[in-house]
């Protein structure tokens, strides 16, 4: 087969999925012309960066599109495939022929962007502005052939605008990699919190912090590890850490690859993830995959992956429902908590494993062609 990609190879979670299907069939990448540093895909993958920032009441994307179509014209794709609604699938939906068009969704496009688009806008022009963009959300999913979702509330969300073919298709982690990586768990008294999401206002770092300057107290042998990622709120982290003379105990990271994220996560007693909203982080998936205990926030979590009998879950992000959870698992009796956690890395590799959603998407390309 041939797929086209509307992509971003700057993305791990599409160059995953990329990198997989291109050891078997011809692919093509278009994506924007303002690539990070990092890129994950392969490379020989060829990369088509012209897609400028998409914006909605500019009508000059005629060029974009004529070279788009070229694109077309020349490599004869069997299927496209949008990889994120907003703003992919705009491009391909404007530019595509009678070739089936799948899109690909999760949690921070169609749970977190489309319904909080209009959250603090007063502006009747921003208004109008976000009004056309949801229309064309709802009217790429309408036109495609097929959808995949990282979760069933992504699913729910997108079988009212669309009538095609809707799967549950999770990112998925490569779980033998993990395994390969597997270090041996510290053997030092402390215990190590862990939190794998970057520092921004979404995954309330600062809450994480506060809650943890009160599990310390009863806990002194505690530490906290967090992702820097270079912004404002990043430093207002920081200077809430130095108010609260924990600077012994909380270390930033600037930069993970994969191979330390994985060591880390071996490496930590609990990991910690409460942001206001989310989909199906394969961050939480990697620590379920290496056994590490896990807590969630009180996002809409998908259940079948992340049971309350498996994980931690908050019913709110309160600083002090986090401590509660904290405090249970390091009480846990050991044997127990071992054997939960074991449970929980086996249903990781059941349903969450990279091979596996690689093998249904295939199954889904071959089956509207």
């Amino acid at each position: 087969m041939k797929i086209l990609y509307f992509a971003n190879p700057s993305s791990p979670h599409d160059a995953k999925w990329i990198n997989l299907i291109a050891k078997n069939h011809d692919v093509v990448i278009i994506s924007q012309t303002d690539l990070e540093d990092t890129v994950y895909c392969d490379t020989d993958i060829t990369i088509h960066q012209l897609l400028p920032q998409f914006q909605i009441l500019k009508h000059n994307r005629s060029r974009t599109i004529h070279k788009i179509d070229a694109i077309i014209e020349l490599f004869k794709p069997d299927i496209i495939h949008s990889m994120y609604v907003i703003p992919n699938s705009f491009w391909a939906c404007d530019s595509k022929k009678n070739i089936p068009h799948v899109i690909t969704t999760r949690g921070s496009d169609i749970l977190v962007e489309y319904p909080n688009n209009y959250i603090g806008i007063e502006s009747r022009k921003k208004l109008l502005i976000y009004s056309l963009f949801n229309r064309k959300v709802r009217n790429a999913l309408a036109r495609s052939t097929a959808i995949t979702c990282t979760s069933s509330a992504q699913i729910n969300v997108v079988s009212k605008f669309s009538n095609a073919k809707s799967l549950l298709i999770p990112t998925g982690i490569d779980f033998q990699t993990i395994l390969d990586l597997k270090i041996a768990r510290k053997t030092t008294g402390t215990f190590e919190v862990f939190c794998p999401r970057y520092l921004k206002p979404l995954y309330n770092i600062e809450k994480i912090i506060f809650a943890f300057e009160m599990f310390q107290k009863t806990h002194p042998n505690s530490n906290l590890t967090l992702i820097e990622k270079a912004s404002d709120y990043a430093d207002k982290m920081k200077a809430i850490v130095s108010s609260l003379n924990l600077n012994h105990k909380i270390k930033f990271i600037e930069k993970m690859d994969f191979k330390n994220l994985i060591a880390t996560y071996y490496q930590s007693d609990l990991v910690i993830m409460i942001p206001e909203s989310d989909g199906t982080p394969n961050t939480a998936l990697e620590a379920m995959a290496t056994e590490t205990p896990l807590i969630l926030g009180s996002a809409n979590y998908d259940s079948s992956l992340f049971p309350n009998d498996l994980v931690w879950r908050l019913e709110t992000n309160k600083p002090e429902n986090l401590v509660k959870a904290m405090t249970e698992v390091k009480q846990m009796n050991q044997e127990e908590l071992k054997n939960k956690m074991s449970r929980a890395s086996m249903l990781v590799s059941e349903n969450a494993n990279l091979s596996n959603s690689i093998s249904k998407l295939e199954k889904l390309y071959r089956s509207i062609i």
